[in-house]
């Protein structure tokens, strides 16, 4: 029994090796990609909405964004928010989606992405 308990053992800190890795790389490819848009992750930091209610608000902006696909292939194409087209479909004042530019374009990256491990970390509740 104590070698198949070695043999778990050992499994189970690959296996936590081995997703510490991958969450590693994941932050480094959403670092790359956030770069790209002219966002650094110290930015990112202090950008997140200290207040729920403006937090909600941003998440409106993000799931609006992700629910039309014309408008996720202008953020990822054109690096920028389209802010005018945004704002005539929801009811959300213009100078708040310009407040929360750096944490809307990153939620729309990381949801759009391929980072299971950095999203398991969200809490997109509001």
């Amino acid at each position: 029994h104590a070698a198949m308990y070695m043999d778990r053992q050992a499994l189970e800190e690959h296996q936590a090796q081995t997703v510490s890795e991958n969450r590693a790389m994941e932050i480094a490819d959403f670092q790359s990609e956030l770069e790209a848009f002219g966002i650094s992750f110290s930015e990112l930091a202090s950008s997140a909405p200290k207040h729920g209610e403006t937090r909600g608000r941003y998440l409106t902006v993000v799931r609006y964004i992700l629910d039309h696909e014309n408008l996720v292939g202008e953020v990822m194409e054109k690096k920028r928010l389209p802010i005018s087209k945004i704002e005539k479909n929801i009811d959300v004042p213009r100078k708040t989606i310009e407040n929360g530019r750096k944490y809307i374009i990153a939620m729309v990256l990381l949801l759009n992405g391929d980072y299971p491990y950095v999203q398991s970390y969200l809490d997109l509740s509001v």
